[in-house]
């Protein structure tokens, strides 16, 4: 395991949806990070919601309508001075169509990461609280915010015969990866992140660090 002093990973449970065990859940995120992509350095803020909070910020930053399954914000750029309200998200969402057979997951739709204001009253115009934002101290590895929709893990697992815990760990996953430069603008680039993405979620369930994200 990796002990660099610079990695943070912060992990924030904002919805009552369902229980979340938090301890497997921050296993499963160092292990994705650390031993199945090998990151050596990180800093990255992983936020679980609910379908209000998700809608406002799918309205706000991507100006989408309604609420999404994750939106990543890259802050790989980002230099003193950073706010979070200025962030842009990295890449779309993972909204499935609504017709057909089970598409590729990742369409033209944000994923999605909370970035709250880093002042007060930016703060309190969106309903979050303020925080300081985290300056970059390198220049390499991942720097960023992921949001999951719990409620939307709940929705797309009934439809695909999946677990809702399945979708929230690939959520996470596809976020990270874009977070790492993936992309899914074209059919083969889809493709590519979409088997890495199978591929991890696999070594993820194989450790019993997915079927055990649910607290009973």
């Amino acid at each position: 395991m990796n002990s660099n002093p610079a990695n943070e990973l912060c992990l924030r449970n904002r919805q009552r949806t369902r229980r979340v065990n938090r301890r497997t859940l921050r296993r499963m995120v160092e292990c994705l990070l650390r031993d199945l992509l090998a990151i050596e350095r990180f800093e990255l803020g992983i936020y679980l919601v609910e379908a209000p909070e998700m809608t406002r910020l799918n309205e706000r930053f991507l100006r989408h309508a309604g609420s999404t399954d994750v939106i990543a914000f890259d802050h790989a750029a980002s230099v003193a001075g950073f706010s979070w309200v200025d962030a842009e998200p990295s890449c779309p969402p993972l909204r499935r169509p609504q017709t057909g057979s089970r598409p590729l997951r990742t369409e033209n739709e944000p994923t999605q990461i909370e970035s709250p204001g880093s002042t007060e009253g930016k703060a309190a115009a969106t309903g979050m609280p303020a925080r300081r934002p985290i300056v970059p101290s390198f220049s390499d590895g991942i720097y960023g915010e992921i949001y999951v929709c719990v409620d939307e893990a709940l929705i797309q697992a009934r439809r695909f015969g999946t677990s809702w815990p399945s979708e929230l760990a690939r959520y996470i996953v596809h976020g990270v990866l874009h977070l790492l430069g993936y992309d899914d603008s074209k059919a083969s680039k889809r493709r590519r992140m979409k088997r890495e993405e199978n591929r991890l979620l696999k070594a993820l369930s194989r450790r019993r660090l997915v079927s055990t994200l649910y607290l009973r």
